[in-house]
């Protein structure tokens, strides 16, 4: 069963959804994770969604000049792409703090299996001094979905929202951001896409685990956090758009 369940996800993640069907129907439910029941009863729709976006991503591969920025992390390096044509607020923002070095020492002080690895400063504060917040753009004509190495501005979470309301104040994004470690349908949803890794994302497998809101056991090991060594851009336009806040 752990040989399959593997098999399954590898073939959600590869765009194989045919084999991951036929894996599907032969394991019980009762048995199966969250992670794959998630992706068994989205299976049409995240196979939807990835045709859609492996579309653009071989024009955009061709095309060759989307801005790219490189992290160097205690785990490795990583390449991204980033999608000004759709976020470019977004993208110009990310730039912006990329050149000030923003995220220079900063750690990934959450890494969830199956879901996202989110780095930045993780004492942010809405009422900190000089915070700017971003317009959101994911509502925008060809706002792209949420894949596996997607980058998605992480905004200030709604607590105690109930069923049909946003899990998001709108407009909070700032500083951190997420990096999907499997395709996640309601990313796109609320918060902004705004680039994916295209090299290294073996690197950002091997992070740390780390989640600041689990209760850790008496006498249980702390896992430190990986942390950006260093995160330079590498290609960008002459002239970036003016961000909206």
């Amino acid at each position: 069963q752990y040989m399959w369940e593997i098999a399954a996800r590898s073939a959600i993640i590869s765009g194989q959804f045919e084999m991951a069907k036929n894996l599907y129907d032969s394991l019980p439910d009762e048995d199966q994770k969250e992670i794959d029941l998630r992706f068994e009863y989205t299976l049409d729709d995240l196979r939807a969604e990835f045709d859609v976006e492996e579309k653009l991503r071989q024009a955009e591969v061709e095309a060759d000049n989307l801005p790219r920025v490189k992290f160097k992390t205690t785990q490795g390096e990583f390449v991204a792409e980033l999608f000004i044509d759709q976020a470019p607020s977004t993208v110009s923002h990310f730039i912006q703090l990329i050149e000030d070095g923003y995220y220079d020492g900063k750690d990934f002080y959450q890494v969830i299996d199956h879901l996202l690895a989110l780095a930045g400063d993780p004492d942010f504060s809405p009422s900190d001094p000089g915070v700017n917040f971003l317009m959101d753009e994911h509502g925008r004509p060809g706002a792209r979905s949420g894949m596996r190495g997607s980058l998605v501005m992480a905004k200030v979470p709604r607590e105690n929202a109930k069923e049909g309301e946003p899990n998001f104040f709108p407009n909070s994004a700032s500083t951190q951001f997420a990096i999907l470690l499997t395709p996640i349908l309601d990313a796109q949803r609320e918060q902004t896409v705004f680039g994916i890794v295209i090299e290294g994302m073996e690197a950002i497998c091997r992070l740390n685990r780390v989640d600041p809101h689990e209760k850790k056991k008496k006498g249980e090991q702390e896992v430190p956090p990986d942390s950006i060594i260093e995160a330079t851009v590498i290609r960008r336009p002459d002239t970036l758009p003016e961000p909206v806040y």
